[in-house]
């Protein structure tokens, strides 16, 4: 929502160009869905 489609699009091609396995860093920014986010978040530091 903060981004828009278009700015997501280009984040999820950076990636690929740059990580094209998927190995850095998986499912943040550009591939995260809220189901994943929600069960990655800390409750505590």
């Amino acid at each position: 929502m903060m981004y828009g489609k278009e700015m997501l699009g280009l984040f999820r091609e950076t990636k690929h160009i740059f990580d094209p396995q998927g190995i850095f860093n998986p499912h943040k920014k550009a591939n995260a869905d809220w189901d994943y986010s929600f069960t990655h978040i800390r409750d505590h530091f």
